[in-house]
């Protein structure tokens, strides 16, 4: 096994280091880049089915790490996928029944210990994963697409609690760099 494992790792990334390679285009360089993704039929479960989706996996974990590279598919990876899968599919679910809520940190003036104002920060109450923290859910909703909408969903709740505050008082509100690509 492990020559060939050698032997699979060494094609990968002949394979990479080919498709990385300059192609000359109308007078201009283009450059093209591959994430590889490995299964290996070693067990029961072995079907082409499975070994694709297996691969399929672990090329999606290559490009997570930064593209241009391979990566053999390990169990954890699925379990990763689940995860990720359980979580956009909450994500939607949960936008409509106003689970995601505004959380608002104190700003306060180091020299005076006064209050200047909140920062917004969001926090998802989940019936089935309980309270979940940002890191968790908002690098998901920035790849499918639901960052827009679930920051404007909770930006929309806090600016109505914040219209009830002294004046004086400042609202801080963080937004995805995704965000700055919408136009609007």
């Amino acid at each position: 096994h492990e020559a060939d494992n050698d032997m699979v790792e060494r094609l990968a990334g002949q394979l990479i280091a080919a498709m990385e390679a300059p192609i000359s285009s109308q007078g201009r360089a283009v450059r093209v880049g591959a994430s590889i993704g490995i299964a290996r039929a070693d067990d029961q479960d072995s079907s082409i089915e499975t070994l694709i989706r297996r691969a399929d996996i672990a090329m999606y974990h290559s490009k997570g790490l930064g593209r241009n590279r391979f990566s053999w598919f390990e169990p954890g990876m699925e379990l990763a996928v689940q995860d990720r899968n359980q979580i956009e599919n909450g994500i939607r679910d949960g936008l409509p029944r106003g689970e995601f809520v505004p959380y608002f940190e104190p700003q306060v003036d180091i020299a005076t210990g006064a209050l200047k104002g909140f920062e917004m920060l969001m926090r998802w109450h989940s019936p089935q994963l309980g309270l979940v923290m940002p890191d968790r859910f908002i690098p998901i909703a920035e790849a499918s697409g639901l960052i827009a909408e679930l920051s404007t969903d909770v930006t929309r709740r806090a600016l109505e609690i914040a219209k009830h505050w002294d004046p004086s008082l400042t609202l801080a509100i963080n937004i995805s760099p995704q965000q700055l690509k919408d136009p609007w």
